[in-house]
């Protein structure tokens, strides 16, 4: 096993890319347009593979973020990997958004992973190598913030979001570029290709089938309770 086509659309940003035993053959091709990732995402995976001249047969496994992030990015990514993945035949992968985003610096530790929710809230993780000492949850950023050790580096929308609470909370606190706000498919390959060579097969590490990954409910389905 060797080729996997990882996708990333928990964010608002989708993007997609090649990882060739464990290295990153091609970029993800990042897109900041309004565009929904329904007419945005099967285009970029056609135009990578008319790049590199193959096809979903040669792909050996797909490998997706399954969130927590945006509800409908993560099921219009969850069900679009699926769908190749039956159709080709081949093994699919399910990653946390939190975890792609520990991806961004593996060699520091302790990371917070760390995703805008709105309204103070937030998802997060915190890892230290690639171990989560906080699993991730759905959680405020006050009551997140108690929990972040001294010296942690954060990532993700929602620490570029609450960068001054954090930065007033916690002084030690770390940040990193605008940029790592930005959940990268190529962060979500490598992830996949850790848990493969973990597990000693791709069998192993794949779940045969994919599902989101909320730790709340939706909006609509807030609403929808309590009409009940």
């Amino acid at each position: 096993m060797s080729l996997i086509l990882a996708i990333s659309t928990s964010s608002q940003s989708a993007s997609i890319s090649l990882i060739k035993s464990g290295s990153v053959l091609a970029e993800p091709l990042v897109m900041h347009n309004n565009l929904s990732h329904t007419k945005t995402l099967m285009p970029m995976i056609d135009e990578l593979f008319s790049s590199f001249a193959i096809s979903c047969n040669d792909i050996d496994c797909f490998a997706v973020d399954t969130g927590p992030g945006s509800f409908t990015g993560v099921r219009i990514g969850v069900a679009t990997a699926n769908g190749l993945a039956m159709g080709s035949g081949k093994p699919i992968i399910g990653i946390s958004s939190l975890l792609a985003l520990r991806y961004y610096q593996l060699e520091i530790s302790p990371v917070a992973s760390i995703i805008d929710a709105h309204n103070d809230n937030v998802y997060a993780a915190i890892y230290f190598n690639k171990s989560a000492t906080l699993a991730p949850c759905a959680t405020t950023i006050h009551d997140l913030i108690e929990k972040i050790p001294a010296n942690t580096l954060c990532l993700g929308d929602g620490a570029n979001a609450h960068h001054a609470l954090i930065s007033e909370l916690q002084p030690t606190a770390k940040f990193s570029s605008e940029e790592s706000g930005i959940i990268k498919a190529s962060c979500v390959g490598l992830a996949a290709w850790d848990r493969i060579e973990d597990c000693g097969s791709v069998e192993a590490a794949s779940s045969g089938i994919v599902l989101p990954t909320y730790l709340k409910l939706s909006q609509a389905e807030r609403n929808a309770k309590k009409e009940e």
